[in-house]
C-alpha cells in the first residue's frame, strides 16, 4: 500500500523544538498532522496534550490535529479524513473525482477507501471497504493519497448514471490521465455489476485513439441519439479532394458529409480564436461538407429545433 512519509526520529524534543517539528509536518499537509506522525518524529503524547489544552492545536478527529490559525481549504478536510483512516487509505469515489477535477462539486462528506480487512467508522467520513484495492491503485496529489483515474472511474461506476460517468471518462481521456485500455485492464480485476458493465462498454467504444469529447459535445451527441438519429462520429478529420487535412470536426456524419459543431463563445480564448474557428469551418464547407453550428443554449432551451435542423441536413444530403 501507499506509504505515508515520516520524519526521522529525534530524541527528547521539548518546548519550541517540538513546535517547530509539528509545524514542519503540518506545513506539508494543509496544517494537519496525525498522532502516529508526531510519535514517529519523537514527540511525546503529553506535548500534544499540552498544546491542545493551550489552544495551539485543534483536534479534528481522535488522533488528527490542526495547527491553530492554519487557513481552511477543501483539501484540508480531505487530508484530515485520509490521516484519520491511515495507513493504506486513499480519497476515492466522488472525492477522488473532485481532486482530479472531473467533477466540480465536492462531496458533502469525504469519501475514503480502505482494504476490506479494516473496519472503520468515523463521523463525517464515508469509508468504503474494498476487496480489490491494490497499491497500484493509489497515488498522491500533493500530500493527499487518492485513487488513480482507472480505479476512480470504477468506483464512480457504482454511483453515477451513464451520462455523468461518460463525461468523467472523457474528461480523464482529454487530459491524458488514462487510456481506455488501462480502464479495461483494471476492470478485469473487478466483479461484474451494472456499473462495471456500463464502464466496460464505454471503454470499448473509446479504443483506438478517441480522446474524449467535452461535456457539452456529449450532451449534443446524446440528444441526437435519443431522438433516434444515427450516431455521429466524434473528432473527425476532414480532408480536401487531395486528401490534405484541413480541419477536425466535433461531430460528423461521414456518409452524408454533414458536420455538427458545438459553438460557444466561452470556448474561444479571444477574438483571434473566434476568427480562426470561422476560417476552419469555411474550409470544411469549401471541401463539400455541410456545417451546422449548434449552441449550448439551443441544446438546453430548444432541443427539438436542434433535432429538426440535423434531420433536415441529413435528408438533404441523401
Amino acid at each position: 500500500m501507499l506509504c505515508w512519509s515520516r520524519l526521522p526520529p529525534v530524541c527528547k524534543i521539548m518546548g519550541k523544538s517540538a513546535d517547530q517539528l509539528i509545524a514542519r509536518i503540518a506545513s506539508r499537509q494543509y496544517g494537519l498532522f496525525a498522532l502516529f506522525q508526531s510519535r514517529a518524529a519523537g514527540i511525546a503524547d503529553h506535548v500534544i496534550a499540552s498544546r491542545l489544552a493551550s489552544g495551539r492545536l485543534i483536534r479534528i478527529y481522535r488522533a488528527v490535529y490542526l495547527v491553530a490559525g492554519a487557513p481552511p481549504c477543501a483539501e484540508q478536510e480531505i487530508m484530515a479524513a485520509a490521516l484519520a483512516t491511515a495507513p493504506g487509505s486513499a480519497a476515492s469515489h466522488g472525492t477522488s473525482a473532485y481532486l482530479w477535477k472531473v467533477v466540480r462539486t465536492r462531496p458533502q462528506h469525504p469519501e475514503i477507501v480502505v482494504p476490506y480487512s479494516r473496519s472503520l467508522r468515523i463521523e463525517g467520513v464515508i469509508v468504503h471497504r474494498s476487496r480489490t484495492l491494490r497499491s497500484a491503485d493509489l497515488t498522491r496529489i500533493g500530500a493527499i493519497p487518492l485513487t488513480r483515474p482507472p480505479r476512480t472511474l470504477i468506483d464512480l461506476s457504482s454511483a453515477l448514471d451513464e451520462d455523468p460517468l461518460e463525461d468523467a471518462f472523457d474528461d480523464f481521456l482529454r487530459r491524458d490521465l488514462l487510456t481506455a485500455r488501462a480502464v479495461l485492464a483494471r476492470l478485469e480485476l473487478e466483479p461484474t455489476s451494472r456499473g462495471t458493465r456500463t464502464l466496460r462498454r464505454l471503454a470499448r467504444d473509446r479504443i483506438g485513439g478517441h480522446k474524449g469529447e467535452s461535456r457539452r459535445e456529449n450532451d449534443l451527441r446524446r440528444l441526437l441519439r435519443r431522438a433516434g438519429l444515427p450516431e455521429p462520429d466524434a473528432q473527425v478529420a476532414i480532408r480536401d479532394a487531395r486528401g490534405r487535412f484541413i480541419a477536425r470536426a466535433d461531430l460528423a456524419y461521414r456518409d452524408a458529409r454533414v458536420v455538427v459543431e458545438y459553438d460557444s463563445w466561452e470556448w474561444h480564448s479571444g477574438r483571434k480564436s473566434f476568427e480562426a474557428d470561422k476560417v476552419r469551418r469555411n474550409r470544411m464547407r469549401r471541401a463539400g461538407w455541410s456545417v451546422l453550428e449548434i449552441t449550448g443554449r439551443q441544446v438546453r432551451v430548444s432541443p427539438q429545433e436542434v433535432i429538426r435542423t440535423v434531420e433536415d441536413a441529413l435528408e438533404t444530403q441523401v
